[in-house]
């Protein structure tokens, strides 16, 4: 039976901040990566320029790769206790019965938990209430014929196809192919409706681009204006689609339970108290 202080639990960007800023031990179930394309405020260092049809639009680091570099130094020194096997964790005062996959069942002592994720997670306190946000809808739509422009991001201001998103795709091993990703926000009930499909989604952004002057592939000559070319029409394909639930359910911290529902930035804002071999590869990483 292993026995430690602090152990937190969970596996996205916020627990494994705080694990890796605190030196503290994590176990999860299911690792939570951000989105490749989501990015922290332009304010939290490592800034760049989206260019859009409203000029340019200040970002800061990809999310993904901050999650990446946690994770990676957290299994490398030791701290993500049975790594990726665990399929559920049951609490019973201060000791973990941790199920894992074609392993057999370990137990852990703990003192205190500061639990982020409560996915596969037996053995809590009562919940007491559940904030419900509208899910992150993620459309992949292939472009055929579309002529080449220099925008990474349009923005528009509603909820469904709130964003349409331009990158390398390198579909059929095409290094210069770029498709589209958009991003919206949809309650349950319009996320089943067919009006905010994949479908009704690509007439949206079919719209959109034209408004913004975006066009298909030359098609020759005008014949009446020999100095003007002629276009295709831009053909979008829906591809598939990702849904996100942000549903969270808040509980009340016991004794030596407690629920960290703090930010990234404010995360992002502890004193970094590295020891041990952390300590050492955080200096060269």
């Amino acid at each position: 039976m292993g026995s430690f202080g602090k152990i937190v639990v969970g596996c996205d960007i916020r627990a494994l901040a705080y694990a890796y800023k605190l030196n503290l031990p994590l176990i999860y179930t299911r690792p939570l990566e951000p989105f490749f394309l989501d990015r922290f405020s332009s304010t939290g260092g490592g800034k760049e320029i989206l260019k859009s049809p409203d000029g340019g639009i200040p970002v800061g680091r990809l999310k993904a790769k901050e999650w990446q570099k946690y994770y990676f130094l957290l299994s490398l020194s030791g701290m993500v206790i049975y790594g990726d096997s665990v399929q559920s964790i049951f609490i019973e005062k201060n000791t973990l019965s941790v199920g894992r996959k074609n392993l057999r069942r370990k137990t852990l002592e703990f003192e205190n938990l500061i639990i982020f994720d409560d996915y596969g997670v037996n053995g809590l306190p009562d919940m007491i209430d559940q904030v419900d946000r509208k899910n992150i809808i993620y459309d992949w739509v292939n472009v055929h014929n579309g002529h080449t422009h220099d925008y990474d991001i349009i923005q528009t201001n509603s909820d469904f196809v709130n964003s349409i998103n331009f990158y390398t795709s390198n579909r059929g091993g095409n290094p210069n192919v770029r498709d589209i990703i958009l991003v919206s926000y949809l309650t349950d009930d319009e996320t089943k409706d067919f009006s905010y499909s994949g479908t009704m989604a690509k007439f949206k952004t079919l719209d959109v681009l034209k408004s913004h002057g975006i066009k298909g592939r030359r098609n020759g000559r005008n014949v009446k204006n020999p100095h003007k070319y002629k276009y295709y029409a831009i053909k979008l394909d829906p591809a598939h689609r990702r849904v996100v639930s942000r549903k969270k359910n808040i509980y009340k911290d016991t004794g030596n339970i407690q629920f960290n529902n703090d930010s990234i930035e404010e995360i992002n804002r502890l004193v970094e108290n590295h020891a041990g071999f952390l300590k050492k590869v955080a200096k060269i990483v």
